[in-house]
């Protein structure tokens, strides 16, 4: 068993975002740290909620608690990240309308048509799918259907993706709890 620590360059210092514990052959990397204390963990696990924890780049040897620069978060802040959290999570349970899937064929069939000269862009979309149907290339047909199917479904998504950033920046420029409330129930009603 393996207790990692999940964590962020920060200049000086890492920062450590969350915790985890591995019972397989996990490759440790630059983007996480192992520690070997239990005791040590537990508390970075716990602490983790109320404070921002961080770690110096210089520290030699095994982490001890000693080593952790622990800066305590304020309420407002704590709720503001529950609430974004909360939001990205209501926002995820819906993009399943555009799967991995869609993405892979998207990009396919734009490969399909960028390999036979048509980078379709907004401005030349129209005159490249006119030249396209004019070809009577079966290759390349199946290629713009299955491009302007899957773009219908992307566009919701990426505009549901930009009302969630907004939601994002307007928590975070909140004055206090009922105003993180009120944004966080437009959010969900726009979704409604």
């Amino acid at each position: 068993m393996k207790f990692i620590l999940i964590k962020v360059d920060k200049g000086d210092v890492w920062g450590i975002t969350g915790t985890t514990v591995q019972t397989d052959d996990f490759v440790v990397d630059e983007t996480v740290m192992e520690i070997d204390n239990k005791n040590l963990f537990d508390y970075i696990k716990e602490r983790i909620v109320s404070a921002e924890i961080q770690v110096s780049k210089k520290i030699k040897g095994k982490l001890i608690k000693e080593d952790l620069i622990e800066i305590e978060y304020d309420t407002l802040h704590v709720y503001k990240e529950r609430m974004i959290h909360k939001g990205r999570e209501y926002l995820s349970t819906r993009l399943n309308v555009a799967t991995l899937f869609d993405y892979v064929d998207f990009i396919m069939a734009n490969n399909v048509l960028v390999s036979n000269g048509y980078f379709i862009t907004p401005l030349n979309k129209r005159e490249s799918f006119l030249k396209i149907i004019e070809s009577d290339n079966q290759d390349l047909l199946q290629a713009i259907d299955t491009y302007t199917s899957i773009e219908s479904k992307l566009t919701v998504t990426n505009g549901w993706w930009k009302t969630y950033k907004d939601f994002e920046q307007k928590v975070y420029n909140a004055k206090d709890v009922t105003e993180v409330d009120d944004k966080y129930k437009i959010f969900v009603q726009i979704f409604g």
